[in-house]
């Protein structure tokens, strides 16, 4: 049974297979035929969207069995006019495990995917599933020391040419020789929580270095699609 909407009437379809819908109009003895269009299976799952080889993007997403043998990928990059469209096979989504997209290095990237099932020969599609990979900012930093061995004091200072969020910056100093590839393989030296960077809009973190072994300092940074770029590795040396 129909049931009002904002835009229409809206229905279920009655099983999972696609389905033609008429709207009639009924007047008494009279009745006018309007416009049709085919409703189609149900929907897939919310794509995950991962960047591979540098200017390509990977779609993945759940495929259930009722839901068509073929599926429309349609893409677009925020900021540019128009959009691109792929019909992908079940067959070839399992050969390249998922969807390859070819997208610019770093930018965004606006991604639906709908299964499409023929009825009669009319193509008909099922309601699509969204998602949106944010364009991927570069942050760089550099450590300066000031100060005496044994009294010396190490700032970083982080910079970025657009801008850029950050939920956390740490800056870390390992526990020993071995290069610390996360924040726990060390000890947090000092940090900063919900910051903005940008052009002429560096932020600094600093902290004593206290005498102990030799080690490393390394910097972290948390925040969606933001990429850190290290230094050369021996000014990271704690001296």
């Amino acid at each position: 049974m129909a049931q009002p909407a904002p835009e229409g009437l809206r229905f279920a379809p009655p099983g999972l297979k696609p389905t033609m819908v008429l709207s009639v109009t009924v007047a008494g003895e009279r009745a006018v035929i309007g416009a049709h269009a085919v409703a189609a299976a149900q929907a897939l799952g919310i794509p995950s969207l991962t960047r591979h080889g540098g200017t390509g993007v990977a779609v993945v997403f759940d495929w259930p069995p009722d839901s068509g043998d073929e599926v429309e990928v349609i893409w677009r990059i925020p900021g540019e006019a128009g959009e691109q469209r792929r019909a992908v096979g079940r067959a070839t989504y399992r050969h390249e495990a998922g969807v390859r997209l070819l997208v610019a290095d770093g930018a965004g990237v606006e991604v639906a995917v709908r299964p499409i099932a023929l009825l009669g020969g009319v193509p008909a599609y099922g309601p699509p599933s969204t998602a949106v990979l944010p364009p991927r900012a570069e942050v760089d930093y550099r450590l300066e020391r000031h100060g005496l061995p044994g009294r010396r004091t190490v700032t970083a200072v982080f910079t970025a040419r657009s801008t850029v969020r950050a939920e956390r910056l740490l800056l870390v100093r390992s526990r020993g020789p071995v290069w610390p590839l996360e924040p726990s393989d060390g000890d947090v030296l000092a940090e900063a929580a919900d910051v903005t960077l940008g052009p002429e809009q560096d932020v600094k973190l600093s902290a004593r270095l206290a005498r102990g072994p030799s080690g490393r300092l390394r910097c972290f940074a948390v925040g969606e699609a933001l990429v850190l770029r290290d230094p050369p590795q021996h000014t990271l040396k704690v001296t």
